[in-house]
């Protein structure tokens, strides 16, 4: 009879037990309402705090602890992992009633191993707490919509079945990587011309914002060579760029340099936002042989960040202003040969012809004298005396119709014939006075005019 009380009051026992634990609850619940831990939009200048209760519930009788740990590790839609030290937590001191609270006011990067948070008073009173949870925007890795879950339990100390809880968490890391291009002549397009002096220079202003400590790296590659109405290429190397500002990152070509058809790395940083500068400029020496008219073309910029790939096209357009010029250099004292006697050597003048031309047309240049080399009683040197030359200056193209020396003829006659496109030219013309025994005495002149024809 004694044995069967024993096996009773033991059995009655464990009973009580079970029907103990078996009114252990858990719950955890975001202080802002909701089942799930939202953090929202955080960049790097963010720091967000999001407070969350956690309380457990029981008859009492069984000394327990809670624990959390990652169940899920922070992944955003590219599968890259949130940084781990920039998710930390920790217990705000007080906000329990009994037993002992951990990590107090320290916040410490959340584990894949239990994290211990609370330990109960020996009897095993229900009880709650709070923690801080917090996401340092300077320590994000990277952007996107990141996805975790956090396992909370309860575990009694000895026997007894414990708890858990999953608390899904959510965060936008700073959206997209957001990157403008913008210039004075409007969003996306840079305009040069050969007009005015401040027509050779343009600009585009290039910021980005939401990099998240990523290295950036920005590219640049001509995608399509500016062409004419008639498909003609401009030179490229008459354009040139380089860039200015750009404080929080390494910036390249800091001297004008020379476009190039293949791709450049311009710009690199690992900083969250930042501008620069991309400054163009014409080349005046090399458009000088560039035909006139109005060339269209784009540059592609290529922006990364890890995973992330942006792309923008930039039209770039170049106005060449028609130029058909003649300019000549006369020696100081014109064309004007001072006392001449029988017995004096020859004397030389020399005009210099210049011509600007980009119009692409083949011309010639004519020269014409009004009346014979007089002087200032009117008497006449015969052409015989009175002789031109030509001669080409710095390798220029072209034909001179005098290159010996030759009589000066009366009126218009043609002295120079440029190449098939029309370049523009430069050369020079020697007139030579040599005296004769019958010469009068004196000083003689002339007038010399030069004009422009196109063929």
């Amino acid at each position: 009879m004694k044995k069967l009380l024993t096996t009773c009051l033991f059995l009655g026992a464990l009973m009580w037990a079970l029907n103990v634990w078996a009114t252990l609850s858990l719950s955890v619940t975001p202080f802002e309402g909701g089942s799930d831990l939202r953090f929202g939009r955080v960049d790097s200048t963010y720091i967000v705090n999001k407070e969350v209760k956690v309380r457990v519930t029981t008859t009492g009788g069984t000394q327990y602890q809670i624990f959390q740990r990652l169940l899920e590790p922070l992944v955003n839609e590219y599968g890259v992992p949130l940084n781990s030290d920039a998710l930390t937590a920790y217990t705000i001191r007080g906000s329990n009633i009994a037993g002992t609270l951990y990590q107090e006011e320290t916040p410490m990067p959340l584990s894949f191993g239990d994290q211990l948070l609370y330990t109960s008073n020996p009897n095993g009173d229900s009880d709650s707490l709070q923690l801080i949870y917090t996401i340092q925007g300077a320590r994000l890795n990277t952007s996107g919509n990141f996805y975790g879950r956090i396992l909370y339990t309860v575990r009694p100390i000895g026997e007894g079945e414990e708890k858990t809880y999953i608390l899904e968490v959510f965060l936008d890391a700073a959206g997209q990587l957001h990157f403008e291009i913008e210039g004075p002549q409007g969003r996306d397009r840079i305009q040069l011309g050969t007009e005015t002096q401040r027509d050779l220079e343009s600009y585009i202003t290039f910021s980005f914002e939401g990099n998240l400590h990523r290295t950036i790296t920005v590219n640049q590659e001509v995608y399509e060579v500016p062409r004419n109405e008639k498909g003609e290429e401009l030179d490229i190397e008459a354009l040139k760029f380089y860039l200015s500002g750009g404080t929080n990152g390494e910036i390249s070509y800091a001297t004008p340099t020379p476009l190039e058809r293949g791709r450049l790395s311009l710009y690199s940083s690992q900083s969250n936002q930042d501008s620069f500068y991309l400054n163009f400029v014409v080349d005046q020496d090399k458009i000088a042989h560039q035909k006139a008219g109005l060339y269209r073309g784009k540059l592609l910029y290529e922006v990364s960040a890890e995973e992330v790939l942006k792309t923008a096209t930039v039209d770039i357009e170049v106005e060449i202003t028609p130029i058909f010029e003649l300019e000549l250099v006369f020696p100081p004292e014109g064309m004007h040969f001072s006392d001449i006697l029988p017995t004096t050597p020859p004397q030389q003048k020399e005009i210099e012809v210049i011509v600007k031309s980009n119009l692409g047309i083949p011309y010639m240049v004519m020269q014409n004298m009004n009346a014979l080399l007089t002087n200032e009683k009117g008497e006449e040197i015969p052409s015989d005396y009175f002789t031109l030359k030509q001669a080409l200056l710095d390798n220029q193209s072209g034909t001179v119709e005098f290159p010996e020396f030759s009589p000066v003829r009366l009126g218009d006659i043609p002295v120079f014939f440029s190449d098939r496109n029309g370049s523009s030219a430069k050369f020079k013309v020697i007139y030579r006075l040599k005296p004769y025994p019958q010469i009068h005495a004196g000083d003689y002149s002339t007038m010399m005019s030069f004009s422009l024809a196109q063929m």
